[in-house]
């Protein structure tokens, strides 16, 4: 794909445009477990073909062709905290460092070269508690304090009390709150990019997501608010309102609830696009209300308000997804495909 050299590949492939930060890592979110085990030179991932080992140096390669934005620095995160064992810690933080090592040497030494890894390294940080991981924090202030440009938390409520070299870097939460009020309280801890996986969750589930921060400081009920809606409810089958009253995302603009019940039931795709364009409305204006409650100072009594009119969690899931229909009806052709050669194979005989 032919680019300018200060131009980003990645960028080029996925067609966003310069204000939309990429990010690069090696962990999805959220995390599968791999049969594999990592090595000091190969981290085990998972494919579309599988379960492999790729080759931290291939990674780096990657980078430096790509040119993603933030790259988040490889990192030994394959046990899951609280409890694993002293050895596994000190494994994991040794490979780590050697990773992180190699890759910010590499950004010193391209500096202006064609292949310069331009991209600005978050550096992992493994979710154990600081003291147990001491040695290599203290390689990141005093070795390569100045080309870190930020941390890759696995484990916020690990993420504790940093040194003071490292407090001021932004801070990328790779975990998975599940609900608005987890996403808060990870902001209160200090979390400056976070992901935010149950917004897929409830699409796929037909949920609409609607909340908004802050929230209304009147309870006008005895319960907490829902957090969203499910379309899925056969009472919302002749209901001509919006999915959210006063909401200006396209789904809520040009569409009603009935129109998207009808589209989950028919199993029609249209459906859960229109309810992933709202719901990422809403997470857009949930954080744009976060950001002003910030610079008023005012975040931790809007977020006793946001958790006192709103319920804890999201609506139960009633309906499935586009994932499950798309797998059933590959299943389906494929029964189809093997009576089809069975019946093909059976006529081969008689004919022989």
């Amino acid at each position: 794909m032919p680019i300018q050299r200060d131009q980003s590949r990645l960028r080029q492939f996925t067609g966003h445009d310069d204000d939309t930060i990429l990010l690069l890592g090696l962990r999805r979110i959220p995390p599968i477990d791999s049969p594999n085990s990592n090595s000091d030179s190969e981290i085990a991932i998972s494919t579309s073909v599988g379960f492999t080992s790729y080759a931290v140096q291939d990674y780096i390669t990657a980078a430096q062709i790509l040119k993603p934005d933030i790259l988040i620095g490889p990192g030994d995160i394959a046990f899951v905290p609280p409890n694993p064992s002293q050895k596994r810690v000190e494994k994991a933080t040794d490979r780590t460092a050697l990773w992180i090592k190699e890759l910010l040497l590499l950004k010193c030494e391209c500096v202006g070269e064609e292949e310069e890894l331009s991209s600005q390294i978050f550096a992992p940080i493994v979710p154990v508690p600081w003291e147990q991981q001491r040695w290599y924090t203290e390689l990141l202030e005093d070795e390569f304090g100045p080309l870190v440009a930020g941390l890759c938390v696995y484990d916020v409520h690990a993420f504790q009390n940093p040194p003071e070299a490292l407090s001021n870097l932004p801070r990328l939460a790779l975990s998975q709150p599940t609900t608005p009020i987890e996403v808060l309280k990870q902001i209160w801890l200090g979390m400056d990019l976070l992901v935010i996986p149950f917004i897929n969750m409830a699409t796929d589930a037909g949920i609409a997501l609607d909340f908004s921060f802050p929230a209304p400081s009147t309870i006008d009920g005895i319960k907490p608010h829902p957090l969203g809606v499910d379309c899925w409810d056969t009472s919302h089958s002749i209901d001509l309102s919006p999915l959210r009253e006063g909401c200006q995302c396209y789904a809520c603009q040009k569409h009603h609830r009935a129109f998207l019940q009808h589209l989950l039931h028919a199993k029609e795709m249209l459906g859960w696009v229109l309810m992933q364009v709202h719901n990422h409305h809403v997470m857009d204006e949930f954080f744009a209300g976060v950001r002003k409650s910030i610079a008023n100072g005012s975040l931790e009594q809007d977020m006793e308000v946001f958790e006192r009119y709103y319920e804890r969690e999201l609506p139960e899931k009633t309906g499935q997804g586009p994932r499950y229909f798309f797998l059933r009806s590959s299943r389906s052709l494929h029964a189809d495909r093997l009576s089809q050669d069975s019946w093909i194979s059976t006529q081969e005989q008689r004919w022989t």
